[in-house]
């Protein structure tokens, strides 16, 4: 028996068109080939048809911001403040070359070593770096290093440690402590 069924070819909005297929025992084989053969022919077209979808570019803008930081690594620091009673009558006590850090910082504008007291027994203290010297108080302070930047610079501190009333001679532990900042 002969039947006649009709057949969309694609499925959807975009279907390309109908085929009749007539089913007969010795057509059967034929028209699924036949069928097949249609069905890749509009994928084939399909695929090859440019649709709406065009090549688009974008530009986007990038920046980073890099945080100015420093380290610093103590090559040297004096364990003790030794007192003689010549420094007592004098007022103060010299600690020539007592610290020695190596800082390395990528601030362009340079670093601040902060320096803070540890042990009341003087009342101010100069600091001379080969490029500043400062003034602090027994509450602490900074001296800045100015357009230093880079790795490795190597910093060497003296001091001149003004005594408070009644320090007595003797070895005295470190009185100060180091750290650094990027300005």
């Amino acid at each position: 028996m002969d039947t006649t069924r009709n057949s969309q070819i694609g499925n959807g909005p975009g279907c390309i068109g109908h085929a009749t297929l007539l089913r007969t025992k010795a057509s059967e084989g034929m028209q699924k080939r036949l069928a097949k053969a249609i069905c890749l022919s509009a994928l084939a077209l399909a695929a090859a048809h440019p649709f709406v979808s065009e090549a688009a570019s974008k530009a986007i803008a990038v920046s980073a911001t890099v945080t100015a930081n420093a380290v610093m690594q103590v090559e040297y620091q004096a364990q003790q403040l030794v007192v003689t009673p010549a420094d007592v009558a004098r007022g103060y006590c010299d600690a020539p070359a007592a610290s020695r850090v190596r800082v390395s910082s990528n601030s362009r504008t340079g670093y601040l070593i902060s320096i803070f007291s540890r042990l009341a027994i003087f009342k101010s203290v100069r600091i001379d770096t080969p490029d500043a010297s400062a003034q602090i108080g027994r509450e602490g302070g900074a001296i800045a290093q100015h357009g230093r930047h880079g790795k490795d610079l190597l910093t060497q501190m003296t001091y001149r440690f003004t005594l408070a009333e009644g320090v007595s001679p003797g070895a005295y532990p470190w009185p100060l402590a180091l750290d650094v900042r990027a300005i």
